[in-house]
């Protein structure tokens, strides 16, 4: 049996080979080119998210800050409407106190003098009522001091709060929120310690202070004192 002849080879030509290398490389120039588009386009569009993510982040802390000015205003203005309160008070006692004292100062002149005999202890009456009477103008007088501060204090905070300027500071100890003019002794609550994360002695909570051994849930702090501003 005699055996079988291969094939003979089918050989390209060199002019066929570079055609097919030329349309190889045009492809690759083309989808390089498309590659290099969509990378550009990527980067543009994630530009663009990063702009929004900017954009949002600014809305969301401008947000932020309204609320807080809000809050503000609204804590300022009650504690306002708190001050204009006490100051019609005090007007209002100082009023009432001036006609009554008013009343018996003239009723205790008029005896006084009404008196047909001027002895030595009717004189000490009088003398009497007389600086008593002083004393009191002078009670009065400091008064009307204080009401008068309070009202510029009040007018001043209030012209501040109308140009914009922050009345309040957050206090470094408890985190919130005061007014520096009303700032006394005992407003500021805390806790001095660190926060542990073990059990608290109360209540069994996960987390507690090692200042007093106690949650927030058992005391909402072991220290009192004015606020004290970041």
């Amino acid at each position: 049996m005699e055996a079988q002849q291969p094939n003979p080879v089918a050989y390209m030509s060199e002019r066929e080979v570079q055609t097919i290398i030329s349309s190889f490389r045009s492809a690759l120039t083309m989808y390089t080119n498309e590659v290099e588009k969509l990378q550009m386009k990527n980067e543009a569009l994630h530009s663009d998210l990063q702009g929004e993510i900017t954009k949002a982040s600014g809305l969301q802390e401008e947000l932020k800050n309204l609320q807080l000015i809000s809050q503000e205003k609204s804590t300022t203005l009650d504690a306002y409407q708190d001050k204009i309160n006490l100051i019609e008070a005090g007007l209002s006692k100082i009023s009432t106190t001036h006609a009554t004292k008013s009343q018996e100062y003239n009723e205790r002149f008029k005896k006084s003098f009404d008196s047909d005999t001027h002895t030595e202890k009717s004189t000490e009456n009088f003398m009497k009522t007389f600086y008593e009477l002083v004393e009191t103008i002078k009670f009065y007088e400091q008064q009307n001091i204080l009401l008068r501060k309070s009202t510029e204090d009040l007018q001043d905070d209030l012209e501040k709060m109308n140009s914009g300027e922050r009345i309040c500071k957050m206090c470094l100890h408890c985190k919130r929120e005061f007014i520096p003019k009303q700032n006394k002794d005992g407003d500021c609550v805390y806790h001095s310690g660190k926060l542990k994360y073990y059990s608290c002695k109360g209540c069994g909570d996960d987390a507690y202070y090692n200042c007093c051994n106690k949650c927030m849930k058992c005391s909402e702090g072991c220290r009192r004192g004015k606020h004290i501003p970041l």
